[in-house]
């Protein structure tokens, strides 16, 4: 993969990853490559934005059987795992995106997402980070799956922890560990979850499994230091940096489409609102953090 010390052409990232050998004609390998640079525009806008055909020649690709998806996913992973090599330090970032599919050419075998109208896949990723400069040096390992229907109308507090899908989380760095052992990786390994990860059975599998692991808190625990919680705790810990981020306020196409769904006045409702919505806001997020104990009941 490439450095941050590289600047991100598109064309030669796809030539750093892959070789015109990797597909079966050299069409496909110029489809490849735009491939790669339509990806890299998209981190600035999302799919929307751009025009249809590009997007058309995407998933043509995506879909073409001639490709040989686990041959150009080796290839990647292997030129990652080469660059791992040189750091003492990894910081594994572990997150879950949605793959939004309702629509006119949505797949039989979809499952439900953050809405109703929402249906489609979940990727889980893992993302492998410099600490030292925060350059993201590239995916490690992600894995697919769908939500099923059936479980969604059940009592998920019943479950086991097994059967929950916060297993994702101890999933993803079980398959992360895996990887980086069989390459041999030598650097100390820090796996970082989202206010999602903060769950009781990921803490007790990283105990057990000696897993250096740091969670962003969601959930105000016991803990043995100072007056025994952490909120208290924390809300005491100097600032030790301060972000900003400006936010482009994004109308959800599925959510004005349920109100659409609605009637015409529900629909004028949600577009009054709508009007009301700042372009754009700026976010900002203080860093606090510490070493705590949990002391669970």
């Amino acid at each position: 993969m490439l450095l941050h010390a590289t600047p991100l052409d598109p064309r030669a990232l796809a030539s750093d990853l892959w070789s015109p050998d990797d597909l079966p004609d050299r069409r496909l390998w110029t489809r490849l490559v735009t491939t790669v640079a339509f990806l890299c525009e998209r981190l600035d806008a999302p799919t929307t934005r751009h025009p249809r055909a590009p997007r058309r020649g995407l998933q043509r690709f995506c879909d073409n059987p001639r490709v040989d998806s686990e041959r150009l996913t080796e290839r990647a992973q292997t030129r990652l795992l080469r660059t791992l090599e040189a750091f003492p330090l990894l910081v594994f970032a572990h997150d879950t995106t949605e793959v939004d599919k309702v629509g006119r050419s949505e797949p039989d075998d979809t499952g439900p997402l953050r809405s109703n109208a929402a249906r489609g896949y979940l990727v889980h990723s893992c993302v492998a980070v410099d600490p030292g400069t925060h350059s993201l040096l590239g995916v490690l390992d992600a894995h697919a799956w769908r939500r099923s229907w059936t479980l969604r109308r059940q009592d998920h507090k019943t479950r086991a922890p097994h059967d929950k899908e916060s297993v994702k989380w101890r999933r993803g760095v079980r398959r992360a560990v895996a990887v980086a052992s069989r390459h041999g990786l030598t650097a100390v390994l820090v796996h970082a979850f989202d206010r999602e990860g903060d769950v009781h059975e990921n803490f007790t599998f990283a105990r057990r499994g000696r897993h250096r692991v740091v969670v962003r808190a969601a959930q105000d625990r016991r803990i043995a230091e100072g007056e025994g919680m952490l909120w208290t705790y924390l809300s005491a810990q100097p600032v030790r940096d301060t972000q900003t981020q400006v936010v482009r306020t994004e109308v959800s196409a599925s959510a004005r489409k349920a109100a659409a769904t609605e009637g015409d006045a529900a629909l004028a409702r949600f577009e009054t609102k709508v009007a009301k919505l700042p372009a754009s806001r700026t976010a900002t997020v203080e860093l606090r953090f510490a070493t705590v104990t949990l002391t669970p009941k």
